[in-house]
């Protein structure tokens, strides 16, 4: 999350793959968001300007970035130590992106937030929230109870494409829809095509959702790395094609 170089430094014989893999692809590539992660704007206005204690500065850790991939944008929020509730505003999320790109302005749009268990990265413990068109409509918001120092969550955001499908990405990596994975995405009236890179033989697993009916379909499909580095994985039980 921090774009800088990433070391494994535990000791000979105590490293974890599972978790270590969460950060990069199967040759060591860093899978990183489209900038830094920081500390987001209403959690530096809660610092400066909210209540203080004897553990001065009370701030909760709300940081923020985002991934970006042609005209696709992903929104990528970390929250720990939360010192008090907080609300985390679509707008607020939104406002990540420079000044200048439209997607501040998606408020509008149908987007999901969804967020799987940070300690397991088990498919069945993802959490799916829905914002504009098809969700409620009186409702940005994704509510956080207070955390401990050593719990957190990770949410991310996605828009919801006119067919009813967002792509959620590559779940089992803490940046799942990395510019470093992520290269080319079309869509049609009925399906979504994400087009990956990676290393030669390596299998990527990306997971969609499905809102245009009432009820939330979550599919994950998997293609295979092919000789020119590339792989297609399309919803809709469309074959995966391999580059």
């Amino acid at each position: 999350m921090t774009t800088g170089p990433v070391l494994v430094a535990d000791g000979i014989g105590y490293s974890n793959k599972e978790l270590i893999m969460r950060s990069c692809t199967e040759d060591g590539l860093v899978l990183r968001p489209s900038k830094a992660m920081t500390a987001m704007d209403f959690s530096l206005i809660e610092e400066a300007f909210g209540r203080t204690t004897v553990d001065f500065p009370r701030r909760s850790e709300v940081w923020g970035t985002y991934s970006h991939v042609g005209s696709d944008w992903w929104f990528h929020v970390l929250a720990a130590d939360l010192q008090e509730p907080v609300e985390l505003k679509l707008s607020d999320v939104l406002r990540m992106a420079p000044a200048s790109e439209p997607v501040r302005h998606w408020g509008d749009a149908a987007m999901l937030a969804y967020s799987i268990s940070p300690l397991d990265f088990r498919l069945q413990n993802l959490r799916i929230f829905k914002f504009g068109p098809g969700g409620d409509p009186t409702m940005d918001v994704v509510s956080l109870p207070m955390k401990g120092r050593l719990n957190f969550d990770l949410f991310h955001y996605a828009r919801v494409y006119p067919n009813g499908w967002a792509i959620l990405g590559e779940l089992s990596k803490w940046v799942p829809t990395s510019p470093d994975r992520v290269v080319s995405i079309s869509w049609d009236q009925t399906s979504v095509a994400v087009t990956v890179k990676g290393s030669q033989g390596e299998v990527v697993r990306i997971t969609f959702a499905n809102v245009s009916g009432a009820n939330t379909v979550v599919e994950s499909r998997s293609c295979q790395i092919g000789p020119s580095l590339r792989c297609t994985v399309h919803t809709c039980g469309a074959a995966p094609v391999k580059h």
